[in-house]
């Protein structure tokens, strides 16, 4: 009887098998999107290349060979073709102000006073160049101060003119001019310039009917006439005495400086939200016209997620309105929420609780953390160091600055500590600004005592850090936090930071500025950024410097030691092109903690790419050659935005 009901069994097995082999297998899922014949370069160790990328829903479907991507082709699905070329995870933004660099792109009311080029305008010969002698539409670089003094004094006598807004002054950079006094060699602070405790004075000898503020390059400082000084109503500073603003940062100097007509760290950084305040509320429909310019210029050069690294609730709400009226908006915004209205950062903790609350809908926009500052700029000597500078010039060799002068913070260690804890507290992640070596070491001190939350994802950034230390790198590696650096630096500031503001045995000696390399080796996690509009956000520029460690030799300041400031810094920190890009993808998804969605080519993570005409990676024995890539599109969320001058050729930074 067993063997019967078995035989039974095997006849029912045996004929139903057929039925199984003619089962179909589920049809691969249809694609919106595909992209072939392309190098599809995708940072994931697993599958580091491909041909050909498949999207759906905003995300990545799938990567593979031409023909396994095919197979996602349905009667609705678009078809890219790529004809060889680049694809890479689009460009991820660790640090920058968007919405100030769009302000500034904006000619109709801000100078251009700038000896580097942070809108990437055509020089004169180029023939997109169609006003060459117009240096708000070409780029012609400010070479001394009497150029600077030429532009303002022309702007205020135009006819009609009722005020000067000038924008992205730095007298490091300047060279010898006609009101210099002394040989050639007397360049930056050696010669007349707005720093040197004057700027109320010498701005008044322009004009005392009209306001004139000039702002600098790294936003730490700023300069201002009597006019500008009474309009921003700083307490005890050209008369003002009620309904004013006070320094919070370092009173005794700040104030100091402020009657003098330079404004230093919240001064200037509230000085610089006034006057762009100002703009937007008498031209709203410039601002439009700026961020339309700013969107083409940062998709232009590779972005899919920006930050806004200093933002106020108010930018909040001007991202939620952009992405309401343009449902095509080309990038997630991470907001690094910061209130420069109060020195409570009990406000910037309720700021950033507010903002969460009113982008809960928005998919596009998330708060990346809050944002504190340790010191200031080290070009503009106002960075925290540990040894003295190296030449000081007036105002920093007059009281009430002390002797001798090694900057100021603007917190110290107990401060920030209380800062990081609240931020914790709170369920946020905070984004350290740093530049002076001793500001680096008690800011990383400061969060190795602060509470770590159980369970803690998200990772704190200590931001710019030109000169961190070996020890300090550990103490980063041993709570997990990455490092960002301001690479662009090096090769804009290098010599003058080389030849006045800190001297040879920094720059090229003690240790060497954005030590890339060393903190790579030590198992930490580096980005790259531009802190635009400080550098001109353009990512393969950050990664060409770190990769070449060149240093600007403008021919109007001249290098009086190649030996003690050579061309190249510090070539022991350099880092591979594709060290470089995981700054920019792999890497700088992690900073955000976004590893799972984000930074690689990978099926289900987002679907955010950048097409280039050439392929990066291979030009490690060519690093010059990565000016030429040419950003053809960009691919954020699935959707597809043609760069309209991916075909020209590119305007590079260091042209000029």
């Amino acid at each position: 009887m067993a063997k019967r009901f078995r035989w039974l069994t095997l006849a029912v097995a045996s004929a139903l098998m057929p039925l199984a082999v003619l089962a179909k297998e589920p049809p691969p899922p249809v694609a919106d999107a595909i992209y072939l014949g392309g190098n599809v370069v995708t940072m994931d160790a697993a599958q580091p290349r491909a041909r050909a990328v498949a999207v759906k829903g905003g995300k990545i479907l799938a990567v593979g060979s031409d023909a396994r991507i095919r197979e996602h082709v349905g009667p609705h699905t678009r078809t890219v073709r790529l004809r060889g070329a680049t694809v890479l995870p689009g460009f991820i933004d660790p640090h920058s102000h968007f919405l100030g660099y769009a302000f500034f792109t904006d000619a109709k009311h801000w100078l251009d006073v700038s000896s580097v080029n942070l809108f990437f305008k055509p020089l004169p010969g180029d023939p997109r160049c169609k006003t060459p002698d117009d240096p708000q539409r070409c780029f012609i670089p400010v070479r001394s101060q009497d150029d600077v003094i030429e532009r303002i004094t022309a702007a205020a006598r135009k006819k009609g003119a009722t005020r000067v807004l000038a924008m992205s002054y730095d007298p490091a950079r300047l060279g010898h001019g006609k009101s210099c006094k002394g040989p050639k060699t007397n360049v930056g602070f050696a010669c007349p310039n707005f720093e040197n405790g004057n700027a109320r004075a010498t701005l008044d000898a322009i004009s005392t009917k009209i306001p004139i503020f000039v702002s600098s390059q790294s936003g730490h400082i700023s300069y201002a006439n009597t006019p500008a000084l009474k309009l921003l109503r700083i307490c005890g500073v050209a008369g003002i005495t009620t309904n004013c603003t006070s320094p919070s940062i370092n009173p005794k100097q700040e104030l100091a400086l402020a009657r003098r007509g330079q404004l230093n760290e919240d001064l200037a950084l509230y000085a610089d939200s006034f006057w762009v305040g100002q703009v937007l509320q008498g031209d709203e429909l410039s601002a439009v016209t700026s961020i339309a310019r700013a969107i083409d210029i940062y998709a232009g050069h590779g972005y899919t997620l920006i930050q806004e690294g200093a933002a106020s609730f108010g930018d909040a709400r001007i991202y939620l309105d952009m992405m309401k009226d343009d449902p095509g908006f080309p990038f997630t915004v991470g907001l690094m929420m910061y209130d420069a209205t109060s020195p409570d950062f009990a406000d910037t903790i309720a700021m950033a609780q507010q903002a969460t609350a009113a982008i809960q809908n928005q998919p596009k926009m998330f708060v990346a953390g809050v944002k504190s500052f340790a010191d200031g700029s080290p070009q503009g000597y106002t960075a925290f160091l540990n040894d003295p500078y190296y030449m000081v010039f007036p105002p920093f060799t007059e009281p009430p600055f002390p002797k001798p002068y090694q900057g100021l913070p603007d917190l110290w260690e107990g401060q920030m500590e209380r800062r990081i804890e609240a931020a914790h507290a709170a369920g946020y992640p905070i984004m350290i600004h740093e530049n002076g070596d001793q500001a680096a070491d008690k800011a990383v001190a400061a969060l190795r005592r602060a509470h770590y939350p159980d369970g803690w994802k998200f990772r704190d950034i200590v931001l710019h850090a030109p000169f961190v230390s070996r020890q300090t790198m550990s103490w980063l590696k041993s709570i997990n936090d990455p490092v960002s650096f301001l690479m662009g630096n090096l090769y804009f500031w290098g010599l003058p930071q080389c030849q006045q503001v800190l001297g040879p045995k920094v720059m090229n000696g003690k240790y060497f500025p954005y030590p890339a390399r060393s903190a790579l080796g030590m198992g930490l996690r580096v980005t790259l950024h531009t802190d635009s509009p400080v550098e001109p956000p353009d990512p393969l520029f950050s990664v060409w410097v770190a990769k070449t460690r060149k240093v600007q030799q403008p021919d109007w300041y001249p290098n009086t030691d190649q030996a003690a400031c050579p061309a190249v810094l510090g070539p022991q920190e350099s880092i591979s092109i594709e060290q470089g890009l995981r700054a920019w993808t792999v890497d700088a998804a992690w900073q955000y903690g976004l590893s799972q969605s984000h930074g690689t080519l990978t099926a289900g993570k987002v679907a955010d790419m950048v097409v280039m005409s050439d392929d990066p990676l291979q030009m490690e024995a060519a690093p010059d050659r990565l000016r030429d890539i040419r950003i053809l599109a960009t691919v954020h969320g699935g959707k597809h935005r043609p760069n309209p001058r991916g075909l020209e050729k590119p305007i590079w930074p260091a042209d000029y």
